[in-house]
């Protein structure tokens, strides 16, 4: 049944013992090759989905065990704990959430919550002193499968975290009767609680979890770095750089000097003295405002569980605009872009009641939504209720944005600042933090 997938392996593992990979990335490599197998046959009936899973396990084990590169703690995870391939799919492309994985840095939650024919389980997390990362999994005898909204984690002393950032998706399983996911919670400061409360809406139906973190988190290590480099002509400082377990916060401020302003920090990596290298979070926070107005943290792929001779923060590619270009200004009434960037890359503008859309044309892949705070002509905040992007052709996105209020409430022309743009600087700076 599986002998395809068996050849795959075998000519997969001759090519890696020429490659110049890492165990890293070896694992997340296999386990996305694997998921993409799995998810590309046809559906089986539900009761043959368990014995998949489990051969197609029993598969990635048997290449793990019989490799030279074999990673004895992500193996015996994979294999020994029900729905862990699941998990490891879902962070493949986060190489410090798998290290956390590998050095048995996982803990086993397993409590749920189960009625009207739904079952949603807490599986396990990965948690550090400022941050928690939730597995979750659910079963329902419902055809179609609702989301969940309105997450809240707080401890269950009945108080609430002073401040806290959640972001959460779904990825669905082999069928539409299961579903798995992950949550993550940030804390600004250190958290003290250990037992929690996760609360969710399901069909407007409020649902509530109970559970523990009964290991001792690990705390940061941090990095005083306080140096400035340059990329082409633009200067950053560095302030620190904090590991966590679950990501690698680095802390930088822009020079008020410089001509552009720069957005996203697209391609900033930590490399360690062999050239292994810790990228950005693509599914998840990348970046946040830091304690000041002029600190920014852009956060990383954790190194956490890997303790190199020397390591450096390097930077190659940043989003970046002219200081007076960094807005689009819009003529509401008359459905006119007065202006934008040089370039002409924002095209076909629609204006309908609170909604105004229109193409993005990039030179590279480009996802970021541009759109930003905005403002009438009065100066009046206008407050957005949702976001969209779609994707029309090869480098061009349909992106749009609703506000709460109709235009007509508001004096046009109204001004959008950027916080995304398909321009950018590039070069290669790099700084030793350690």
């Amino acid at each position: 049944m599986f002998d395809k997938e068996e050849e795959k392996l075998k000519r997969f593992s001759q090519s890696l013992d020429k490659a110049p990979i890492s165990e890293d990335e070896l694992d997340a490599a296999i386990m996305r090759g694997f998921m993409q197998a799995k998810e590309g046959r046809k559906r089986s009936p539900r009761s043959m989905k368990w014995g998949l899973s489990v051969a197609l396990v029993a598969i990635l084990v048997l290449a793990f065990v019989t490799s030279i590169r074999v990673s004895p703690a992500f193996a015996a995870y994979v294999s020994n704990i029900p729905g862990m391939e699941k998990i490891v799919e879902m962070i493949s492309d986060n190489k410090g959430m798998m290290m956390a994985i590998e050095n048995d840095y996982y803990q086993e939650i397993g409590e749920y919550v189960e009625k009207d024919g739904l079952r949603i389980t807490i599986d396990g997390a990965i948690a550090d002193e400022q941050g928690i990362v939730l597995f979750y999994s659910w079963d329902s005898e419902k055809k179609s499968i609702p989301a969940i909204e309105n997450v809240e984690l707080t401890p269950q002393s009945g108080e609430s975290f002073n401040s806290v950032s959640s972001h959460y998706g779904a990825d669905y399983g082999d069928g539409v009767l299961t579903k798995q996911g992950m949550m993550e919670f940030y804390f600004q400061t250190p958290y003290q609680a250990k037992d929690f409360l996760l609360g969710f809406e399901v069909y407007g139906e409020e649902y509530s979890i109970p559970f523990s973190l009964n290991e001792t988190v690990k705390t940061k290590i941090v990095y005083d770095v306080n140096e400035t480099t340059e990329i082409d002509g633009q200067k950053i400082h560095v302030t620190t750089v904090e590991v966590y377990p679950t990501r690698v916060a680095v802390h930088v401020e822009v020079d008020p000097d410089n001509t552009k302003q720069l957005l996203e920090f697209e391609d900033l990596r930590l490399v360690d003295e062999t050239g292994e290298t810790w990228g950005g979070i693509t599914n998840g926070f990348s970046a946040s405002g830091g304690l000041s107005d002029k600190e920014r943290i852009i956060y990383l792929q954790s190194n956490y569980f890997h303790d190199p001779e020397q390591l450096f923060l390097v930077f190659k590619r940043i989003q970046a605009v002219d200081k007076d270009e960094a807005y689009l200004v819009i003529d509401t009434e008359k459905e006119q872009i007065l202006k934008q960037p040089k370039g002409n890359k924002l095209r076909n503008l629609k204006v309908e009641s609170g909604t105004l859309s229109l193409d993005v044309h990039a030179d590279y892949e480009f996802y970021g939504n541009i759109f930003g705070e905005t403002k009438d002509a009065d100066g009046k905040l206008m407050l957005s209720s949702s976001s969209f992007t779609t994707t029309e052709e090869e480098f061009v996105r349909r992106m749009g944005v609703t506000y709460e209020k109709n235009f007509n409430q508001y004096k046009s022309p109204i001004t959008i600042e950027l916080v995304f743009y398909p321009e950018w600087i590039e070069g290669e700076a790099k700084i030793r933090i350690k």
